[in-house]
């Protein structure tokens, strides 16, 4: 027996993470655009749910491919689907769940100002990625 060696515990394999929601996640430019939170925010959404994430991305741009293409608002539309029913789905929870942001409320019990704040700014940001969606589909 070696006395040098000390047994460690096996390290947890890392979590499997596609190779498109590698590429997609949110570099320096989502830093710009939407602050250190929201850069934040965004690397943590492509890091737990790649899947889902890559096909919001992949639905949204082919949809404003096509509409740039001159494709019938058809074609356009059902490939903009998956990316409009994930924004407003998350829209809408986001706003069926506001009050438990609200100071003294369930998720705020501390009374922090800044958590409503931050929760009213992540709903209108959801609101406007969800009327973007419509007005590129419907455009």
């Amino acid at each position: 027996m070696d006395r040098g060696r000390v047994w460690r515990r096996p390290q947890a394999p890392q979590r499997y993470q596609s190779a498109p929601a590698a590429r997609l996640s949110a570099g320096p430019l989502a830093s710009d655009l939407f602050g250190h939170q929201g850069a934040r925010l965004i690397k943590q959404v492509f890091r737990e749910h790649p899947i889902l994430a890559g096909a919001f991305v992949i639905s949204y741009l082919g949809a404003t491919a096509i509409k740039l293409l001159g494709a019938p608002r058809n074609i356009a539309f059902g490939v903009g689907l998956p990316a409009l029913v994930l924004s407003g789905w998350a829209a809408c929870g986001h706003f069926i769940t506001l009050d438990d942001d609200y100071p003294g409320g369930w998720s705020n019990p501390g009374r922090s100002k800044e958590v409503w704040r931050a929760s009213l700014l992540h709903l209108l940001g959801k609101l406007a990625l969800f009327a973007a969606l419509l007005l590129v589909l419907a455009a």
